[in-house]
């Protein structure tokens, strides 16, 4: 029973949590486009079209991020999901809902590698 138990929670997919005000919301990586931040405020955009509102500072959530690879920081609001990025350019990335997002001068090449290792 215990090895039972343990391949189970090796298989379970991690999933990040958000919360606002009234909710929490579990997401696995690969539903997330595209997360921006507004202060203390949070748009997190999904690849089904819909976007949910959360509470928490971008650059907190941003440190909690490092076990989901295919996350990046594009700008110091802005977090992408590389398997969503259709186009990338010196200034900016296309995500897959035609949404233009600017990326911090220099991340380019960080970005590309990352592209390729996906």
């Amino acid at each position: 029973l215990d090895e039972i138990i343990l391949q189970k929670k090796e298989h379970r997919i991690p999933k990040i949590e958000f919360r606002n005000n009234t909710e929490t919301f579990y997401i696995e990586e690969n539903e997330i486009l595209y997360c921006q931040g507004n202060g203390y405020y949070l748009t997190i955009y999904l690849a089904d079209g819909s976007s949910i509102e959360a509470t928490a500072f971008l650059s907190n959530l941003w440190m909690e991020l490092s076990p989901f690879k295919s996350l990046f920081l594009a700008n110091k609001n802005t977090i992408a999901n590389a398997r969503y990025v259709t186009k990338l350019s010196a200034f900016s990335v296309i995500i897959k809902d035609g949404t233009k997002l600017k990326i911090t001068p220099g991340l380019k090449r960080d970005i590309e590698k990352l592209l390729h290792s996906l």
